[in-house]
Order: C-alpha cells, then structure tokens, then sequence
C-alpha cells in the first residue's frame, strides 16, 4: 500500500515547521524510495540524520522540453544547486509563468542542457545567460528520477460480481496465513495463566495496564511487569499481551479504568485470558504498541462504531480515499482510510479519520476479502445517498 502520515505531535519539529499534515503519503526520505516499503524499513529510514544524499542507482529519464518565449511573459522557473551532486535543478515553477502553463517541467528535474549547450556542471548564471540569448525558444533538456509506479486508486470492478460477493456468492481471494486475523472472527484460543492463590499486586493505573482511551477504541494489554510481581514471576506473560478476561469475566470493551477496577477486585487465584501480542518490548520502560500491532489483532478485538455519510449532492463523492485490500503488493490488507478530502462530506461530518479500519459497508457488506479495487467499486455503485461505514480506529488514528 504506501506509508501515510497518521499523526503529528503538537509540541514536535513536524508540527513547528507546519508543512507536513496527516494524511499525507510520504514517498521517499534523503532520496530513500518508501513507495513499496514495509512499516519497519520506514521507521529505519525516518529517523536518519544528517547530510541529504542522492542514489545514484535510482533510475532516471530524459525529455526535452520546449518553450516559446512570449513578451510581457518570463519562463518562470526557479534553479538551484545541490551540495550532493553538480549541476542545476529546478527548486519550484512561477504560478503563471510560460513553464507552469505548460506543465511538462517539475520541481526537482535536473537540468542538462539549455539550446544544445550542456550545463551538467554549469551554474545559474550560466544558465540565466543561454536563456537571455535565446531570441524565441528555450529548449531544456532534463533529467527526471522515476519511481515505481502506485497503486490505481480506482480499479474496474462490475456492480454484479460485488453484490454477489457481499452476499457471500463468490469466494473472496485466497488469503495468507497472516491474514487470517483481519478474515475470521471466530475468537481465538489465547491461553490461561492461573498464579498461586496471593493477594493480587497493587497496579500503577498509569502504566501497568491500557484500555479504552479516546484516541481510538482498544483493547486492554499489558503495558508493564511489575519485576517482584506474579505476572512477571509466572514467566507467562509478557509486555504487549491482549487481557481478553479475568476468571471469565471479559474485558473486550472495558475502559482502562474499569479493567484496572475489576482485576484488583479478583480474590484468591486468579485465571487470566491471554492473547500473545505481536510486539513486545524489554526493560524498565513502558511498552508503546506501533500502528501495526493494532493492525495484526484480530476481529475478536475490534471495538466498531458506526459512521453514516451523505453523498457531496453535487459530485456523489464521500470525501475519502483508500488503500489495501486482498491484493496490496505487501500482502493481504483491511480497507484502510488513506486520506479525508478537505471540506468533503466526511471532512464535514467529522467522525471518519485517517487510518480507520473499513471492515463492513451499509451494515451486511463485510470488505473481509475484497481487493481494492472491488471495495472502490463497491463503494462507488451503491445506490443510495447515504453510506453506513462501520469502522474501527486504533491509537494513530487522527481524531
């Protein structure tokens, strides 16, 4: 799918410099392409420091661009040198100038030649000059960087093959192992930790254990192991785990508060109901879950709400955009938000965020399967002008 910006820390750098917002796709970081990178080789590549450089195996394309020079009329093209490599590149295009009525030229397209004169190495006077010579036209030639191509936001997909496939007539696509989670919500076995009879530890409502918070609706997991605790003696449970239930009593739903209520009202031994988290951490510190360990919990987890929006009268759009589905190059994915379209109906409405799991359309239509393209077209064709979205939103989700 594609990394997207999910939050941005008020008191942070991002935040301060004030361009970055959520929602955006970041496609590359110091010349790094993050187009088809996993989650964790985007992390590795965020926090580099230091001087940009530029990969010279990264390919690249020339075209040649001519512009006829009109009086009253300036190019409007603005070049720069870079410190990591020669030559001149194109910082940005006047609004209104003849280069960005044309709309062939880019920002950061290197310039090699102007009029058959080569300025590989050449400087911005060099260049001011060729173009100031030119009686009528300027021809550049540049050079472009190419990245992989994404993925189509609209894919084709018939109204008939997805009404049968929300009605279960067609099978959905094969799914990986890994997937299974985000398929099936049949609950899963988990494992029982049964302590000697003790009095339960004394637990820190800050850090020992999370619930339901209002960033997003989660369930409980253990943030902390007291080190002389039965927790951390057992050996049993580690920082990370899902708590499904306390000697059967559930706690899918409860608020950070309620859990802590009812796990220190437990006497006697006490049987608690695990679901092994896909990350965890070590040492004294509290364990901070990332976007994906939300992502990899399965449907038995999820805490759904529901969301009804009004088509735009105008256009019928929604005011959102998309990523994952059965088919992402990553491997099967849920229907994520990828982007909430300014002053848009969900924009407007307010309560769609970026990030959101889409897992049901209109109540009966589960997208568990679907490809991206199937759930655009889905979400295209349906016949009325409201849309009923349940979806569920995970710590990142922007509120």
């Amino acid at each position: 799918s594609c990394i997207v910006i999910q939050e941005i820390y008020i008191d942070g750098l991002v935040a301060k410099d004030g361009r970055l917002r959520p929602g955006d796709q970041i496609l590359e970081v110091n010349g790094e392409e993050l187009t088809q990178a996993t989650h964790c080789q985007a992390k590795r590549a965020l926090p580099c420091t230091g001087e940009r450089t530029e990969d010279p195996n990264r390919p690249e394309e020339q075209l040649k661009v001519t512009l006829n020079k009109r009086v009253g009329k300036t190019l409007g093209i603005k070049l720069v040198g870079k410190k990591t490599c020669p030559g001149l590149f194109i910082l940005g295009l006047v609004v209104g100038g003849l280069a960005e009525i044309d709309g062939r030229l880019r920002r950061d397209d290197r310039i090699l030649e102007i009029n058959d004169q080569d300025i590989r190495n050449g400087t911005q006077a060099e260049a001011a000059a060729i173009i100031q010579a030119a009686e009528d036209k300027v021809t550049f030639l540049v050079s472009r960087r190419t990245r992989p191509q994404t993925p189509d936001l609209i894919q084709a997909a018939s109204s008939d093959s997805l009404s049968d496939l929300c009605r279960g007539q067609l099978p959905p696509p094969a799914l990986a192992s890994g997937y299974a989670g985000f398929a099936s919500c049949a609950p899963p076995l988990g494992r029982r930790l049964t302590p000697a009879p003790a009095p339960m530890d004394p637990m820190d409502d800050e850090s020992d254990y999370q619930g339901r918070v209002v960033r997003g609706d989660i369930p409980v997991y253990v943030t902390n192991l007291q080190p002389d605790g039965l927790a951390a003696r057992s050996r049993q449970v580690r920082k990370g785990d899902v708590l499904l239930a306390v000697n059967d009593i559930p706690l899918l739903g409860l608020s950070h508060e309620e859990a802590v209520r009812l796990l220190k009202a437990q006497e006697g031994p006490v049987a608690v109901r695990l679901l092994p988290g896909s990350e965890s951490s070590s040492g004294g510190g509290n364990f901070m879950p990332s976007w994906v360990y939300w992502l990899s919990l399965p449907p038995v987890c999820y805490l759904e709400r529901n969301v009804d929006l009004a088509r735009d009268p105008c256009t019928g759009s929604l005011g959102f955009s998309i990523v994952g589905g059965a088919d992402s190059l990553a491997g099967p994915q849920p229907i994520i938000v990828k982007s909430v379209v300014y002053g848009g109906p969900a924009h407007e409405d307010g309560r769609l965020r970026c990030g959101d799991m889409i897992t049901r359309v209109n109540g009966d239509c589960r997208l568990a399967g679907f490809t991206h393209g199937q759930a655009v077209a889905l979400l295209k064709s349906l016949r009325c002008d409201t849309v009923l979205l349940t979806v569920v939103s995970w710590p990142g989700t922007i509120v």
